[in-house]
Parts: structure tokens; sequence; C-alpha cells
């Protein structure tokens, strides 16, 4: 071995040496030094959205748990943490009575009664402006209907009434007079230009909320249910649409029933605000139904139709308007932004679930 080939290696070796001495230099721990823990993340999403529960019948089901419910969320499973029923309207009245021991039932009717919050109630009532003898017919039958439904909303709910034919009509302010409301649901069916209703004293008014070139430039029921929408987004406390009407939409053809852009928009803003619409169908034979079943499947409400029976809707309607489940849910996963089609089961034969068809993540 060469002398000069010798020294090569003695440096090679000498600097690795070197590098192991500072290695482990580096490797002692001083005093006191906890080396950080092994940590992991985990994405968790949760929502908290209100649905209803009914029986075939339509009857509110009131006493479900959480283990009653079987939820996805897109393809992912959704573990239920919640499902709190909160009492609505009469049947808010009804529990506080039925919580009273049986020797204080007998409480005059004039003592005070704990309710629930309020609901802002709209009363939106189509009118074909055509005057199809049917659509009219199917109308007037639903003003008799409405007597029934107006006795459903509960003592504090205040309640406005708009129509709509070649524009959108404002016909009544939030009221608790069930007489003016009446009253109102008969004037619908005038193809009239009524002035503004006085505006509301007990409470906020709605009428303000509304501007009345947008009215009437509202030429079809899409565009005036985005108003309707827009003007609910500027009030607090939980709100109800009651749309009664003959259908929603244009039919193309054999492209069946399309709705117009406004539709999209305004079911996007009554779903984030949990404002469920229950469309009452009160045209006869009419096609498009399938707008008002498809506005309320989206906004988490209920769909009946009024042609032959108008007793099992008036049921219908007072199952939803009883009360609802505050469901919270929660994902153990990361989800991309974007919508996500809902499905919730009952664990229990023959309930009908009322909720939204889908959720927005991250948008």
């Amino acid at each position: 071995m060469t002398p000069a080939r010798y020294s090569r290696r003695m440096r090679a070796l000498t600097i690795l040496l070197a590098l192991l001495a500072v290695t482990a230099a580096f490797g002692q721990e001083p005093p006191g030094f906890e080396p950080e823990p092994f940590s992991e993340t985990i994405f968790v999403v949760r929502y908290t959205l209100n649905i209803r529960v009914v029986d075939s019948f339509g009857n509110a089901i009131e006493d479900l748990k959480p283990e009653d419910f079987t939820v996805t969320v897109g393809k992912k499973p959704a573990h239920v943490e919640g499902a709190d029923w909160t009492a609505s309207g009469l049947r808010a009245i009804e529990r506080q009575n039925e919580l009273r021991p049986d020797d204080e039932r007998e409480t005059p009717a004039e003592t005070p009664v704990e309710l629930s919050e309020p609901r802002s109630i709209i009363l939106f009532i189509q009118t074909d402006f055509a005057r199809n003898s049917m659509r009219i017919l199917g109308q007037m039958k639903f003003n008799f209907v409405a007597d029934k439904i107006i006795d459903l909303f509960g003592p504090e709910d205040r309640v406005a009434v708009l129509s709509h034919d070649s524009h959108l009509k404002f016909r009544r302010d939030f009221t608790r007079d069930r007489k003016s409301l009446r009253k109102a649901v008969r004037e619908s069916l005038f193809i009239d230009y009524p002035p503004l209703p006085p505006a509301a004293t007990d409470g906020p008014s709605i009428l303000p909320l509304f501007d009345r070139t947008e009215m009437k430039r509202a030429a079809h029921a899409e565009a005036a249910l985005l108003l309707i929408a827009k003007a609910l987004h500027e009030l607090e406390g939980p709100k109800v649409i009651i749309l009664a009407g003959w259908g929603v939409g244009e039919l193309q053809g054999r492209a069946g029933v399309q709705l117009k852009p406004e539709w999209q928009d305004a079911v996007e803003i009554l779903r984030r605000d949990d404002v469920p619409v229950i469309s009452l169908n009160h045209g006869i034979g009419g096609e498009l139904s399938f707008g008002l079943a498809a506005t309320s499947a989206a906004t988490g409400g209920l769909y009946a139709g009024l042609q032959n029976f108008d007793t099992q809707a008036v049921t219908r309607v007072k199952g939803a308007l009883a009360g609802h489940y505050a469901l919270t849910l929660r994902i153990d996963d990361l989800l991309k932004p974007g919508r996500y089609p809902l499905n919730i089961r009952v664990n229990r034969r023959g309930l009908e679930v009322q909720a939204p068809a889908f959720v927005v993540h991250g948008q």
C-alpha cells in the first residue's frame, strides 16, 4: 500500500469519526428536556339542522332519540350526536298543559302559559292571471281550507299574506289578527292592484324589506319566491313559508318542467336559513306540481295536494307546524367544499322525514 493511498484512507476515517462524534453530541438531551408526544390529525365535520318527522297520517313524532336515526352525507356515514325536539305554536301550549300536575290542569285560560319562540309565517298564494277555470276553482277550495290552517297557528305567531299573478302583491303585513288574515286570503282571488297594507305595529315589519319596483318585475313564481326569501333573511327567529298554488316552473315539451334560475337562488337562501316551505297544491290536474314538490324537498318542508283529501292535508300541515328536531351530526372525515346529498332514515316503520335534500360544506 502506497503512502499516498494510506493517507487518503486515514483522512476519510478521521472525518467519519468526527461526524459521528458531532452527531452523538447533538443527540444528547439537555437536562429537563421532554420530547414532544406523537400527535395525529383527526378531521371532524359537524352540522346542526332542523328536521321534522311524521307518521303516515302526518302527525308529528316527538319521542325519537339520536340512536333512532341513520344518516349519510354524500356517501359518508354521520354520527347523530343530538336529536332535540322543540314544540312550536299550539303544540307548545299543549305540551305545557301536559306537563302540569293533574290538579293544575283546570287553570283558567287567562293564566299566562310559557310559549316557544314566536314564528314569522308567510302565506304566499298563487292566483292564475289567465283565469283558468280549474285553477280558480282550486284556489277557491283552498280559501276554505285556509280557515282551518289559520287556526293551526300559535297565538304569538305573526303571519303576513302575499299573492302572485302577473307580479307579487302585498296583502297583509305581519299580524296576529286572524279575521284580517282570512279577509286577505279571500282577496287574493282578485286580479287587482292593492295598495300597500299598514305596517305591523306589534313587532318587526316585513313591509320595508320589499322593493315595489322589484315586486312588479316578478313576473313568475320563482322570482316572487326569491324576493320573499331575501326579505325573510333579514328577520331573526324561526320562519315558515306556506305556498298555496298550482305550480312552479314552465313546461318545456319533452324536457319536462324547467325551473328558472331564481328558484335555485331562493331555495339556497331558505335552506341556509332553515326556512321550510309547506307547499299546498290547489291546482287540479296541473303538471307544474313538480315545482311545488321540488321546492318543499329542497328546503325540508312538506308537499300535499288539496284535490281530494283536504282534511288529510290539513292534518299534515298541523304535523309540520307542531315543531322540529335540532339534529346534530358529526362526520369523522375530511369533506371537500361542495354540495352533498343528505339521507336521513328513522329506524321505525311508516315514518317520514322532512329534511333538506342536501347540505353544503365549505362554501
